[in-house]
């Protein structure tokens, strides 16, 4: 039991990963990439191979998260890993700007509903 309690708070913050259906988007200079899961403090966003070398490690994207309800929030976060998942290609940004509590509380109620599959306990 202490093991679960342990591994549980490491994560300071809720994360709401979406299915490929319901995913949200991010605008970043003229262009849209899709987000696979969010934090009010982070996000997972899916990128092409030709988009890596204008995403590097470091540096900082500033940009606008669009939810598929029309809601939006400027969020600027520092890019801080790659990963390539097998299916997708994915970059983790910590957001200094990020979604608003009270968003998050909506977006999961949201999710819930909307794909209860997806969000049953394990």
């Amino acid at each position: 039991m202490r093991g679960n309690q342990v591994s549980e708070s490491k994560r300071q913050f809720y994360r709401l990963t979406y299915p490929r259906s319901g995913r949200p988007v991010l605008t970043v200079q003229g262009r849209t990439f899709a987000v696979a899961e969010i934090s009010e403090h982070g996000m997972r966003v899916l990128l092409q191979e030709a988009d890596i070398d204008a995403w590097p490690i470091g540096e900082t994207v500033c940009g606008q998260m669009i939810f598929s309800d029309g809601d939006s929030f400027a969020v600027v976060g520092e890019i801080v890993r790659h990963a390539d998942t097998g299916a997708e290609l994915q970059c983790a940004l910590s957001l200094s700007e990020g979604i608003p509590y009270a968003r998050m509380v909506a977006e999961q109620r949201f999710m819930m509903q909307i794909f209860p599959a997806a969000h049953k306990s394990k």
